[in-house]
């Protein structure tokens, strides 16, 4: 049975591989995995999306499995991705 746990989570416009592995943390990751092989990497695409609903799921992936690698949530009042969709989701509504 494969054993899995969260380090790090962000959130980019664009993701690649060159930029995770530039990033501060990269090397802290691959000690705990072993090897590259062993690092394994889960995106979910938010096809369309702004900055602040890529912030809110960030900020609740982190509050949910408190990774090892994130800064701890400086502000858990800010509103969650559900939220500001439910907001959107409102407005579209009264628009119409």
């Amino acid at each position: 049975m494969l054993t899995f746990r969260a380090l790090h989570f962000g959130h980019a416009e664009c993701f690649s591989i060159s930029d995770l592995k530039s990033h501060s943390r990269y090397a802290e990751w691959l000690a705990i995995a072993g090897t590259d092989w062993n690092l394994y990497i889960a995106t979910h695409e938010m096809s369309f999306s702004t900055q602040s609903q890529r912030q809110a799921a960030e900020r609740d992936a982190a509050r949910d499995y408190r990774p090892e690698f994130s800064p701890a949530v400086s502000n858990p009042e800010l509103p969650g991705l559900r939220t500001l969709l439910l907001a959107r989701a409102m407005r579209t509504d009264l628009q119409e």
